[in-house]
């Protein structure tokens, strides 16, 4: 698991936003909680002195997500 601390905060500040990641929440299917979530995410991002936009840490949260779910797939197989 890498430890760049730019993912490792976007982890964290995203654990405490269930809208964005926990398909069971009623709240993930709701757009503008979801939106009011990512900004939070943004300005913690910001307070712990990360410089970037929204779309830059949506893209590298699907690139996250994204990651791990290929390299479950390649380990249990089909």
């Amino acid at each position: 698991m890498s430890r760049d601390p730019l993912r490792m905060d976007l982890i964290e500040l995203i654990e405490l936003e269930p809208s964005i990641w926990d398909l069971a929440s009623d709240e993930y299917r709701m757009v503008d909680r979801k939106k009011n979530a990512w900004s939070r995410v943004l300005k913690g991002m910001e307070s712990r002195g990360h410089c970037c936009t929204m779309g830059e840490l949506r893209s590298l949260w699907r690139n996250m997500k994204d990651v791990r779910r290929k390299r479950r797939t390649t380990t249990t197989g089909p």
